[in-house]
């Protein structure tokens, strides 16, 4: 829950066009000058007087343009309806005990309800929009003016007319992506902006169903904002961030000296006039909103809104608790003891752990300058991701500027299969996708600054929402904060949902009231509730059946989990099942690195899907061509893998035809179980394990160079001549370049074809951390006293019979990574 500095920046224009004709040149961006000291006023431009609203005249603090300007114009503008100020109450004026330096004329948030220009809900498009779409303008913008422009075509902004508000337009074709802002050609002739129109509905009015869904939202927040404005904490909470020497003229925050006030207090009317005005949205329908207690001091807070939740909404309102990164330092035993009591005493309204995770931009300086601080942020951060594995309830993360160490501990110590929501992420898409390839039950809920100018922007917001799988997509608002266009500047609400709801369908080229039921479905999924009923009660996450994966990270706490693996379904044709085991101190990095390309390598090969003949070649020559991307990775700098690698088995399986193509270096190996009779299975082993000692591995490793010891202990090792390097126990591997270039390490694969029998029922793919302790006619025996339906359970129950015999082994002092790859054949 990130506190708001004030003053906030002023929001952002929702049409912050920059006019290409000189004679609107008022209208260009300008920089916000903040409180930054008097003597930096002057130089900053004034945010407002650029807009035209500027309502402080010549007693404002920043510079104006020429003072050859009128500044009538400029204070003529305050009394327009469609500018920035009044659209908050002023927290000085509303709350006892504080008094507003300016007068009512000059404050521009409003000094009472009665003056209070609080932008009322309306819908965005909801259906396609095509040629023949009826389009109503509505005033969402800057002004009225700015919102019925017609512009003379797509790209040229050249102002030909306007449109009423309220006015009817016809589209004449498909919205275009243009310079950023999403237009639409009009008949006879035009365009205009499509945020600033609302497609009607047909003429038989039907009654449309509008499932609304907040993933994440500080409720208490958002209620005490629309009564006070974004200033209600006003003297409640301590200014960290500028003591000793806050430089704020009218700082917000109480300083030493000064006594702390207690927050205002909710009231029921609140949550009930909420509720009211969303449900004004025609057809609206709350499904559920999850309001995120970030601390301690929520607590209180959040049992009653829960409460009030089952009285006035059908127990729609569901609650998750943890400790925001950003506080980390409240975290105590205790803390997490009274947090954990609050979940309980939610009852079903209690569905998940969070917000937690990592933040590196709120306190960026305070962390750089003291590492041991974030150091602490990563312990409380893991402490509470124990609490969610220990509860079995889905985890919210919060990663600002931060994700790829949050990635890393989520692949440390989190199970892949458990629930994980990665809460208004904003990483690369790249690395997203990676994530999500390998945890099936990850989901990202997408925020309203998704609608933001800025997010067009190369690598912005709008990327990541076009690669974003529809089925992991979750709504949110993060409300009060982050409200979408057209509202942004307000406190934003569950209400503003369909907002962000059709900039995501506009992105994905999908209809918003397809993307509103598909995260209502994603919500009630990952939540653990009844979906077609919208019942209350919770109930168990559905397992996956037929093919299940489980992984432990080993007792190292200084290296990352080093394996990585996938399962693809390519149509109904073929699947890929692959384990990847990383060694070396980049092993990682070069497991990662292979799980993202060679299953790219070989859906690309032509001779992919043209029968099993061209597999075997196929294979090898792609496994080849990953480690000619290895070797060229490794020279631009991108990754180390001089001394590191991995292992590779990777399954190709033909639906059709019923066969099985394996292709593997190094020792993840892979068996196939057979039923026996009816009671009993049998065993086969798809792969030999490369070790340095076999016969023809030997005497190749040692005609290109290199020599194989045996270790005293239970290895076979390969050296250079004349060099302790690398001492590695396994003859081929992908990646690890010194063991390549002077040893004779390999990374061609070993292939294997085998047409599957109807007796053929078991699948596995494993790292060596299974086979060390569990014979491969005993894992099968072992996953086979469950089923298709019970495929988690099986591969938890092999992993963990592993992970125990090899803690017993070594008594407990180092326990390897563990992979299991489950498939069910029938």
């Amino acid at each position: 829950m990130a506190q708001p500095e004030f003053p906030e920046p002023p929001p952002e224009p929702s049409s912050p066009r920059l006019r290409r004709d000189a004679s609107s040149s008022k209208r260009r961006f300008c920089n916000y000058g903040g409180y930054v000291g008097e003597e930096s006023f002057r130089k900053k431009r004034c945010y407002f007087f650029d807009r035209g609203c500027c309502i402080y005249g010549d007693s404002c603090s920043f510079k104006h343009s020429s003072q050859s300007e009128a500044k009538a114009d400029c204070c003529s503008a305050a009394a327009d309806a469609g500018g920035y100020h009044k659209k908050n109450l002023c927290s000085l004026f509303m709350l006892p005990g504080l008094e507003c330096p300016f007068t009512s004329s000059f404050c521009w948030n409003a000094h009472g309800p009665s003056e209070l220009r609080r932008q009322p809900l309306c819908l965005p498009p909801l259906e396609g929009i095509k040629q023949g779409t009826r389009l109503r303008c509505i005033s969402s913008g800057l002004s009225a003016a700015d919102a019925s422009e017609v512009w003379r075509s797509l790209s040229e902004w050249v102002i030909i007319g306007h449109v009423k508000v309220q006015d009817l337009v016809l589209a004449d074709g498909m919205p275009a992506l243009v310079d950023g802002y999403m237009m639409v050609p009009i008949q006879p002739a035009g365009a205009v902006e499509l945020r600033y129109f609302s497609s009607e509905p047909d003429e038989k009015g039907t009654a449309r169903d509008l499932p609304i869904t907040d993933a994440h939202i500080h409720l208490e927040e958002v209620l005490r904002t629309r009564r006070f404005g974004f200033g209600w904490y006003a003297k409640a909470l301590r200014c960290r961030c500028f003591l000793p020497n806050c430089k704020q003229t009218r700082c917000l925050f109480a300083h030493e000296n000064e006594k702390l006030r207690s927050f205002p207090a909710l009231r029921a009317e609140d949550l009930a006039s909420l509720r009211d005005e969303v449900a004004k949205l025609p057809g609206a329908r709350i499904v559920g909103i999850v309001q995120s207690c970030c601390g301690a001091e929520v607590i209180e807070d959040t049992l009653q809104l829960v409460k009030w939740g089952r009285e006035m909404m059908d127990g729609r309102i569901y609650a998750t608790f943890g400790i925001h990164p950003n506080d980390f330092e409240a975290y105590t035993s205790q803390v997490q003891a009274r947090l954990e009591a609050a979940l309980d005493a939610c009852g079903t309204q209690g569905v998940g752990w969070g917000e937690c995770g990592l933040d590196f931009n709120k306190r960026a300086d305070e962390l750089e300058a003291a590492p041991e601080l974030r150091q602490q942020m990563r312990q409380v951060f893991i402490n509470q991701i124990h609490v969610a594995l220990k509860r079995g309830i889905p985890l919210v993360v919060h990663s600002r500027d931060a994700e790829e160490e949050v990635f890393h501990i989520l692949d440390a110590y989190v199970p892949r299969e458990h629930y994980v929501q990665l809460h208004s992420f904003m990483g690369s898409p790249s690395m997203l996708l990676s994530f999500l390839a390998e945890r099936p039950n990850t989901y990202v809920s997408v925020p309203g600054a998704l609608t933001w100018a800025w997010s067009w922007k190369d690598g912005g917001l709008r990327e990541l929402a076009k690669v974003l799988p529809v089925d992991r997509v979750l709504l949110e608002t993060d409300g009060p904060y982050m409200a979408p266009a057209p509202y942004r500047g307000q406190d934003s609400h569950p209400g503003h949902v369909p907002w962000v709801a059709h900039t995501l369908a506009v992105a994905k080229g999908l209809r918003t009231l397809e993307v509103l039921e598909v995260a209502s479905r994603n919500f009630c999924h990952f939540f653990g509730l009844e979906h077609d009923k919208h019942e209350n009660g919770k109930k168990d996450h559905p397992r996956g059946k037929g093919s299940s994966l489980n992984g432990r990270k080993g007792l190292k706490p200084e290296s990352p989990n080093q394996d990585s693996w996938f399962c693809l379904k390519v149509e109904q044709y073929f699947s890929l099942y692959a384990v990847f085991d990383g060694h070396g101190s980049k092993g990682h990095k070069v497991s990662q690195f292979v799980k993202d390309n060679l299953p790219k390598l070989i859906l690309m090969d032509e001779r992919f899907g043209k029968g099993s003949a061209e597999l075997p070649d196929m294979l090898k020559e792609n496994f080849q061509k990953t480690q000619d991307l290895i070797i060229a990775s490794d020279k631009m700098g991108k990754l180390n893998a001089s001394l590191s690698g991995t292992t590779a088995t990777l399954v190709v399986h033909d639906h059709e035809s019923k066969e099985i193509t394996v292709a593997h270096v190094a020792d993840s190996s892979s068996v196939l179980g057979r039923r026996k009779g009816t009671a009993d299975f049998e065993a086969e082993q798809l792969t030999r394990d490369n070790k340095p000692n076999l016969k023809d591995e030997k005497a190749r490793i040692e005609k290109a160079g290199g020599m194989v010891v045996f270790d005293g202990y239970a290895n076979h090792r390969i050296y250079a001549r004349n060099a302790r390097h690398p001492g590695l126990n396994m003859s081929r591997c992908l990646g690890h370049l010194l063991g390549h270039q002077s040893c004779g390490i390999s990374a061609v694969p070993e292939v294997s074809q085998r047409k599957l029998d109807p007796e053929d029922e078991i699948l596995l793919l494993c790292s060596d951390g299974v086979w060390e302790f569990v014979a491969p006619l005993e894992a099968v025996k072992l996953v086979g006293d469950y089923g298709p339906e019970q495929a988690m359970e099986a591969a938890n129950a092999l992993a963990k019979e592993s992970w125990d015999r090899w803690i017993e082994e070594e008594g407990g002092a180092v326990v390897d990574d563990i992979t299991v790859v489950l498939v069910y054949l029938k």
